[in-house]
């Protein structure tokens, strides 16, 4: 899978999920035969966020 997380500091309160764990999301959202082909996180503020 071609992904593409947005990079941040270790200590940051908001951490990506990993290649791995978006895979089981998209399984379990769409059945065991789902397979994302790519991953692009949206960064600077491009979606909500809550804390």
């Amino acid at each position: 899978m071609d992904f593409q997380p947005v990079e941040r500091a270790s200590g940051a309160l908001q951490q990506s999920l990993t290649a791995e764990e978006i895979g089981k999301v998209c399984r379990r959202a769409f059945g065991d035969a789902a397979m994302p082909v790519s991953a692009v996180e949206l960064g600077t503020g491009m979606y909500n966020s809550a804390a």
